[in-house]
């Protein structure tokens, strides 16, 4: 039996279902591309890529040395003129910018204070520190023409270490910086340091069980503390742990007293898997300093050089990580460390933490204000390498992927970080290295922190295939049918207007 002829009254109604269902699928794409648009705040690109390129600042890395002299027959200025002359030309490193001063009531507070001294018994010049940091550098009176090389020399020296690694750091020559030892060993920068100081005993019942370890960094570490707080601040934590066996069985001595180390054997000393070296949760870069305690079956336990002989300081150095020092108890010892006890092994700790800094060594002297002004001139300029070069890492990721969110908490970052870069910049033009050093902190921090938001990190793993492979199971059964009941009603109208045609002829 036919299917009962349609009316035009229910013609009419089925076409206006169908329309009604494509009404709300057109109107509702707009309502759904709008609501689930990624939000992209404007970045200012080209300010992130001039920066990047090093076209938005000259980095100037200013030195003021201020020289004074009880010679009443030199001619300082013109002195400092000749040298001032020498320096710019043979300057391998054009950041670098240094000024000589004569030296006045301000010299007092820089602290970078050369004085130069004339002496009829010396027949070549020699320099050294005070305690104070001010460089005495004595010449024979008889060779005041020479006096410009010398000094020339001698400022050259002090610097060369620096100069060379912030040359490395500006040109971000990274592998010149792995290669060199002395690079290789330095932490990347950070705003805060934990220090842990560990006892590690070997045994249990023949090892230390107490330590003076606070008032021993206190008297230490204090005022090198203090004077670091300037480029980063320090938190310290100090634990001892009992049966901290070495991973391996240590050889014995060749004169037959104890025990030895050789230097191929440094690299197995720390034994990972069985020591718990773990400090109290925290975010910040650790630097660990161990003091082992060798059980009585292993004692004198002591370090050799590569060509045998005892290593004075009975330590080593692990790059960008810390430091050993190895601890042999007298026979008759009590099972403690006083402070008097600690201070030789604090002292070399102290060494290797300033070694893990970067920071600048001066031959014959220690830790003074030339070496602390230097540090800091390094890590500015290692800031504000770092923060330009993850704002054009950012720059490039948000314009090549144009799907990913940017927050305006990423935009906020990102203005930050220029502002204090600029501020920075004008800050070194102007010759305070200390003004510009926060700003470099401030610009270093935030570029991290928009390079690694959140919200833009996990739109990396979120590429278009993944929206397409969502949405087509979703939508494609949903649109087969809704094609085909409009496929079916153009042809259902062109019959019919066929049929109204061949009526009409």
């Amino acid at each position: 039996m036919p299917a009962p002829k349609e009316t035009a009254g229910e013609t009419s109604t089925r076409r206006w279902v169908i329309l009604s269902f494509w009404a709300v699928i057109l109107l509702g794409i707009p309502i759904w591309w709008k609501t689930t648009e990624i939000y992209r705040a404007t970045l200012p690109l080209e300010r992130m890529l001039a920066w990047s390129e090093r076209r938005a600042c000259d980095i100037i890395l200013p030195v003021s040395i201020h020289v004074q002299s009880p010679d009443p027959i030199l001619a300082l200025p013109r002195l400092l003129e000749k040298v001032e002359k020498k320096l710019r030309e043979r300057n391998d490193v054009p950041e670098y910018d240094i000024q000589l001063k004569i030296a006045g009531d301000e010299s007092s507070v820089i602290g970078t204070v050369i004085t130069l001294s004339p002496s009829d018994a010396l027949s070549s010049p020699k320099s050294s520190f005070s305690s104070e940091g001010v460089l005495t550098f004595a010449y024979p009176s008889s060779a005041r023409n020479e006096l410009p090389d010398y000094l020339y020399d001698e400022i050259k020296s002090i610097f060369a270490k620096e100069k060379a690694y912030a040359k490395n750091v500006l040109s971000k020559a990274k592998e010149d910086i792995q290669n060199d030892n002395g690079f290789r060993r330095v932490m990347g920068y950070a705003p805060t340091y934990q220090l842990s100081f560990s006892l590690m005993n070997g045994g249990a019942h023949d090892g230390v069980s107490q330590w003076a370890i606070e008032e021993a960094v206190d008297s230490v570490f204090g005022e090198t503390l203090g004077e670091l707080s300037v480029v980063s601040n320090f938190s310290v934590h100090s634990q001892i742990q009992h049966y901290a066996n070495l991973g391996f069985e240590p050889r014995k001595a060749v004169d037959g007293d104890g025990y030895e180390l050789r230097s191929e054997e440094l690299s197995q000393f720390i034994n990972s898997a069985e020591w718990s070296l773990a400090t109290p949760i925290s975010s910040y870069p650790t630097m660990n300093f161990l003091l082992y305690v060798p059980e009585k079956l292993y004692r004198p336990l002591v370090i050799r050089d590569g060509d045998g002989k005892p290593v004075p300081s009975n330590s080593f150095l692990i790059p960008q990580w810390g430091g050993v020092v190895i601890y042999n108890p007298p026979v008759d010892s009590a099972n403690s460390l006083s402070e008097d006890e600690l201070r030789g092994a604090l002292s070399t700790f102290r060494t290797y933490l300033l070694s893990l800094l970067g920071m600048p060594v001066l031959s014959g002297a220690g830790p003074n204000r030339w070496s602390y002004d230097g540090l800091v001139r390094q890590r500015t300029a290692e800031n504000i390498v770092s923060a330009a070069a993850t704002l054009g890492s950012l720059a490039r990721l948000v314009t090549q992927l144009k799907h990913m969110s940017v927050p305006q908490a990423v935009r906020d970052s990102v203005n930050l970080v220029l502002s204090n870069l600029d501020n920075a910049c004008a800050a070194l033009h102007r010759g305070n290295v200390l003004e510009a050093f926060p700003h470099t902190v401030v610009a270093r921090t935030n570029a991290e922190k928009a390079f690694f938001d959140p919200s833009m990190v996990s739109m990396l793993y979120f590429p278009d295939e993944h929206k397409y492979a969502i949405y087509m199971p979703l939508f494609g059964p949903l649109a087969v049918p809704l094609i085909l009941s409009v496929v079916k009603e153009l042809r259902t109208w062109r019959e019919g207007r066929k049929q109204l045609k061949v009526k009409e002829e």
